[in-house]
């Protein structure tokens, strides 16, 4: 697992990044996104300390239903921006302070490595 820092964003407007997700999915019954996190991979002895804490934790992070709408959205393609006004056409008023929630999320998101950013992350590949 490689270590992902927030200097790596220094001076970069992240409504401009294009997300790129890196997590297997699944669409659960009521139509909300379930990340499936990934095994942990890396040198020893680091892979022992995140295995350990992998096995620890929730394995399957469940998403609310303006989150799923933007895993959905994040097919590689768009633009965090241009996902925050789709988020904003679908949920109107909910939506209100649309790019900075989709900010924090697609930040957390790569933190957890569930998502690359094109242009910035090598591992930004053809998505999944």
């Amino acid at each position: 697992m490689r270590t992902l820092k927030r200097a790596d964003l220094e001076g970069v407007n992240l409504l401009d990044v294009v997300p790129v997700r890196a997590a297997e999915f699944e669409d659960g019954d009521d139509g909300r996104v379930i990340i499936l996190r990934p095994v942990p991979t890396g040198r020893w002895p680091r892979r022992w300390v995140d295995r350990l804490l992998y096995e620890m934790s929730t394995r399957r992070i469940r998403l609310d239903a303006m989150g799923s709408a933007a895993w959905h959205a994040m097919d590689g393609t768009r633009t965090v921006g241009e996902v925050a006004q789709l988020l904003r056409g679908e949920f109107g008023e909910e939506a209100d302070q649309a790019e900075e929630r989709l900010s924090r999320l697609v930040t957390a998101f790569r933190s957890q490595e569930f998502v690359a950013f094109r242009g910035i992350d090598a591992e930004a590949g053809e998505g999944r």
